[in-house]
């Protein structure tokens, strides 16, 4: 079989792409005993993405300047999440918020807790969030699979400071 032109020089650029041996990459685990998933880190190569994005945003607003939700001490807020990208999944962290997954593009699910989730490309999720009774401020962020590129918006109770978001080593471990 002829070999087609430009092939090496194809396989060279996917090569340059895939990150070292060791490299650290945020996934998603379930975990039976608490029926919900989980983040862990695992070794292994970038994914093969042909899109690169200068930045993500979330509501029109870049990661160092987030959106502020004002909700209420106690109170449930659903959180509809929508990956509007054209190659990207992303991991969505709600941090020390507790929360339910109860839909999937539209669709009732058997509600699964947990606070990290993977959202698919123009996939949407529903999230159940439940705001502690001491309030609070809460960064919700979502990570660009395979890469440390964020972006999030804020949920904070009246008179709480809005912390100023920054890549964390526990979460932006990729890229």
């Amino acid at each position: 079989m002829k070999k087609m032109k430009g092939m090496d020089s194809m396989k060279e650029m996917r090569a340059k792409g895939k990150a070292p041996s060791g490299q650290k990459l945020i996934a998603q685990r379930w975990l039976d005993e608490n029926r919900g998933f989980v983040s862990v880190v695992i070794e292994g190569e970038l994914p093969d993405t042909d899109v690169k994005y200068d930045a993500l945003i979330a509501n029109r607003r870049t990661f160092d300047d987030p959106e502020t939700f004002n909700v209420r001490p106690g109170h449930t807020v659903l959180l509809r999440i929508i990956a509007g990208s054209a190659a990207t999944n992303f991991f969505v962290n709600t941090g020390t918020l507790s929360c339910q997954l109860v839909a999937v593009d539209g669709q009732d699910v058997v509600p699964v807790p947990g606070n990290f989730f993977q959202l698919g490309i123009a996939q949407r999720i529903d999230l159940l969030v439940k705001i502690p009774e001491d309030g609070g401020a809460f960064p919700i962020i979502a990570q660009g699979e395979g890469t440390k590129q964020q972006c999030g918006v804020v949920l904070a109770t009246e008179g709480k400071m809005i912390p100023k978001m920054s890549l964390t080593a526990e979460f932006a471990t990729a890229g």
